[in-house]
């Protein structure tokens, strides 16, 4: 017999992990004023996230802070490993692929042309996949902001089922979500 109770610390530190990244990432990207600065920095923060899902499956990290890979790479690892897992955010990795066209023109251009119809067509496309309650003021900080935050609350998410005992590694994930969900509102199951 297993009591299954999960805390509410585990699940305060799982939401307040998530709460915090979202607040680096928008401090963070409410200082910038270019565009194009903007676009590199939530490069970067979509990139850690895209690092700790990654890490997150792996019983052993080190291999991967080694690999060196890129966001591209980084991007269909994470689409594979959480494929049906990332609860309809399939999107999120053509939005990845958008934003990384977009940084790969900035890097290597001085003068990368086509940049603002890029820009264009990837704020559109999130837009539309991501659609707001009420329209953003800077709607490129908002695409930034959107991706970053469904792949923090993918991997609180993960972390949050993470915590369903291993013993009931035979179920799928949606029945490991709904498990979650009754532990987290401090009903015990026993097994």
């Amino acid at each position: 017999m297993h009591d299954l109770t999960i805390s509410s610390e585990q699940l305060r530190a799982v939401y307040q992990e998530l709460a915090q990244r979202h607040l680096e990432a928008d401090e963070m990207l409410s200082k910038i004023d270019e565009p194009e600065l903007m676009l590199l920095k939530a490069h970067l923060l979509i990139e850690e996230v895209l690092f700790a899902l990654l890490s997150h499956k792996m019983k052993n990290a080190v291999p991967l802070e080694r690999a060196r890979l890129t966001f591209s790479q980084l991007v269909s690892l994470v689409n594979g490993l959480y494929d049906g897992e990332d609860l309809g955010g399939a999107w999120l990795y053509i939005a990845c692929h958008l934003l990384n066209k977009i940084r790969n023109r900035l890097a290597h251009n001085a003068k990368p042309e086509g940049l603002q119809e890029d820009i264009s067509s990837f704020v559109s496309f999130v837009m539309e996949n991501d659609k707001p309650k009420n329209p953003p003021l800077d709607q490129l900080r908002f695409a930034l902001s959107s991706i970053h935050g469904c792949f923090a609350g993918i991997l609180a998410l993960h972390k949050k089922v993470a915590l369903v005992p291993e013993c009931f590694g035979g179920m799928t994930f949606q029945t490991k979500i709904m498990l979650s969900k009754v532990l987290a509102h401090g009903n015990s199951v026993n097994a």
